[in-house]
């Protein structure tokens, strides 16, 4: 999303946790450091930031672990608990530090990178386990609903995103491979055709119009 972005003439700035050569390599400002779970997440993002203003923030942080309840052993709550720091007030410290910049020159967007396995009607009939991945991007998906509601008089319109099954270094364990049919989850698609996706969502479909809508990377709208 970065290398696509950052071909189109923005001026993408890359927050992760550390740097990689592949970040650096495009050319974009990169700030490492930052850690999803950490209370001073928002000192951290305001230090780097500054008061310069973004037109398009994405949240993109997010962690998977396969959790699964047992009747014969404790809940998995340490997992969940680390699932619903990352994924869901993760996302809400870091929208939280940055909003002002977001609406500094008249409003701008915002996209939560979520997922159909947080839909009631996509995980929620898809069977068991994912409890902690499920549980909090249903949670981030109700954050980014709530938030575009809020900042309707901002002019801050909102996006709430399924990448779609991207073969990425997430999901090559449950087989993911570009093209290939995963029996039970569907195709996977390349990371390139993932962001190219999202990037129009966001720029071309996304409005104060459509604000707080849950959408396909393929541009089509998700049930909650």
């Amino acid at each position: 999303m970065t290398q696509q972005f950052s071909e189109q003439g923005w001026n993408v700035i890359g927050v992760c946790r550390k740097k990689s050569d592949s970040l650096e390599s495009l050319g974009c400002t990169v700030v490492e450091g930052v850690d999803m779970t950490d209370d001073n997440l928002a000192t951290v993002l305001k230090e780097a930031i500054g008061d310069q203003s973004i037109d398009l923030l994405v949240q993109n942080a997010g962690i998977l672990n396969y959790d699964q309840l047992n009747p014969s052993e404790d809940p998995p709550l340490a997992g969940c608990r680390l699932h619903f720091e990352v994924n869901v007030l993760g996302a809400m410290k870091c929208v939280n530090a940055l909003l002002p910049n977001v609406q500094k020159n008249g409003g701008g967007k915002i996209g939560f990178v979520s997922s159909t396995q947080g839909s009631m009607a996509i995980g929620g009939a898809a069977g068991g386990g994912f409890y902690g991945y499920k549980m909090s991007k249903a949670g981030m998906n109700m954050l980014g609903k709530n938030l575009a509601g809020d900042q309707k008089n901002s002019n801050v319109a909102v996006a709430i995103l399924c990448p779609g099954f991207v073969a990425t270094e997430l999901t090559f364990k449950f087989g993911a491979e570009a093209g290939k049919e995963t029996p039970g989850i569907g195709t996977a698609i390349t990371p390139e055709d993932s962001a190219a996706g999202l990037i129009n969502v966001m720029t071309n479909l996304l409005n104060m119009e459509t604000t707080g809508t849950f959408w396909q990377y393929n541009g089509n709208e998700e049930p909650w």
